[in-house]
């Protein structure tokens, strides 16, 4: 993705295509201005995604969405933007300067499909919170965000990380289909209707088209056991221990763990946490011993994210890599994100996290566009990185974002001398410049290449919307 490319609208354009969107979609269309407009603009969770368009576009359903999509693709010249939660911290990705930003907030429909109880309907623009919240009437779960306030759309078609990941695999594998938009029309795509494009766009974000609905699986799970501890940074190596030994023993796709090292800035102090979550009913589960366990213990606190701990007004940037887990190996890799931390401690208020994730288990026979081999088995000794900043001085951005680029460099290099750096980065953390897709492979690219020309010929999606491309 490159941010200049949003300066490639001309002016003449812009104004035709505003004029044409403001006839197929009367009283839908923002300006600069309108109180529509700056509350959209506001609501991005990050400032760095803030940006500016020409116009707002909010539908609310998937006729006026084809709508949109013709329009569009009458004027190749006009850069778009897909929205569906906003939670993106990248600028130029699900908003954009200067073209069109497709706002699908509204369309937040959820309800059960046909009377399935195992099976939900959700609007691309709905919130996992209001997932959750319905579902928890029924007794039942979702694979979804662990933030309430992302947007269901652009996590799913990320692949999409949540608790349920040692167990269920990504969110992607547990949609049963989507409607999707695309310059061919409104289509289903499922295993039975339109399978390349439902494997393409599961990982593949908006390259393809948009979606406007998920049919997903849901889950019988009345009550699970979870918490957050924070703990000093003394504690290191008896947290790698205890990745150790939950790696080298029995596998149990019912432990999940995120453990984050963190720096707070304001108290200029290093920290370390796990926020953890055990699938079924069973207080101090033996699975998660080895980090409830450790000792001293700062405090212990609810189930929550570095993220609960900052302002919506924050600039940010994620960073991404995938290690295969040793002690050494982690070990390494936080000397490197402590000692570059140190570089911008005198940002005020920065919080610097560098993040482990279990890598979700890969579901045999439910291709994606990921670019994953079920029998790697990476679940079992593979670790998703993150390495997220916060901060709110905006003159600190360009250094801050530089020293993050640097750290992510240093810390690939680390576990590469090791044999232990994976190729795979996941989508919904990769900073602007890492180009995710290209960690898929060449098979994985040269299928989605075949699949966007035979739905999108004209190369709608692939040269017009912002984002990350396959090459």
């Amino acid at each position: 993705m490159d941010p200049s490319s949003s300066n490639l609208n001309t002016s003449s354009s812009v104004t035709r295509i505003r004029s044409k969107l403001s006839v197929v979609l009367p009283g839908k269309i923002y300006f600069p201005g309108d109180s529509e407009y700056d509350s959209s603009v506001g609501s991005y969770f990050f400032r760095t995604a803030r940006q500016t368009p020409t116009c707002i576009l909010k539908p609310n359903s998937a006729g006026e969405v084809q709508a949109i999509v013709n329009v569009l693709s009458s004027d190749p010249g006009v850069k778009f933007a897909i929205r569906s939660g906003g939670h993106t911290p990248n600028p130029h990705q699900s908003n954009v300067v200067d073209g069109v930003t497709i706002d699908l907030r509204s369309l937040n429909e959820i309800a059960r499909v046909g009377g399935n109880s195992d099976v939900l309907s959700v609007g691309t623009g709905a919130k996992w919170g209001d997932v959750y919240d319905y579902l928890e009437k029924a007794g039942r779960a979702a694979v979804g965000s662990r933030e309430s306030s992302v947007g269901v759309g652009g996590f799913i078609t990320g692949g999409g990380l949540s608790f349920f990941a040692p167990e269920l695999g990504f969110a992607s594998d547990n949609v049963v289909n989507m409607e999707i938009v695309t310059p061919r029309g409104i289509l289903c795509a499922n295993a039975n209707e339109h399978v390349d494009l439902f494997r393409a766009v599961r990982g593949g974000q908006g390259n393809f088209g948009i979606i406007t609905r998920f049919d997903i699986k849901t889950h019988e799970r009345n009550t699970f056991w979870g918490g957050g501890i924070l703990y000093p940074e003394s504690t290191e190596d008896a947290q790698l221990q205890a990745w150790s030994d939950l790696k080298n023993g029995k596998y149990d796709p019912r432990a999940a763990v995120v453990q984050s090292y963190l720096f707070f800035g304001a108290q200029k102090s290093f920290m370390i946490s796990n926020n953890m979550v055990y699938l079924q009913e069973a207080e101090h589960p033996v699975g998660l011993a080895g980090f409830e366990n450790i000792q001293p213990q700062v405090e212990a606190c609810p189930r929550a994210s570095p993220t609960s701990r900052l302002n919506e007004f924050s600039s940010a940037v994620y960073v991404t890599t995938t290690v295969k887990f040793s002690p050494s190996v982690c070990k390494r890799i936080n000397s490197v994100w402590r000692e570059r931390t140190l570089l911008i401690s005198d940002s005020p208020n920065i919080t610097s996290v560098l993040t482990y994730q279990q890598f979700p288990l890969q579901n045999k026979g439910i291709p994606n566009s990921l670019g994953l081999h079920a029998d790697d088995e990476l679940h079992k000794d593979h670790l998703i990185v993150i390495l997220s900043i916060y901060w709110h001085e905006i003159d600190d951005s360009e250094r801050i974002t530089k020293v993050a680029k640097d750290t992510m460099d240093r810390m690939e290099a680390v576990a590469a001398g090791e044999n232990a750096l994976h190729t795979f980065k996941y989508i919904n953390y990769a900073a602007y410049w890492q180009q995710p897709a290209r960690s898929y492979g060449e098979a994985a690219n040269e299928a989605a290449r075949e699949v966007s020309a035979k739905y999108d010929p004209q190369g709608v999606f692939r040269k017009q919307a912002v984002g990350f491309k396959f090459q």
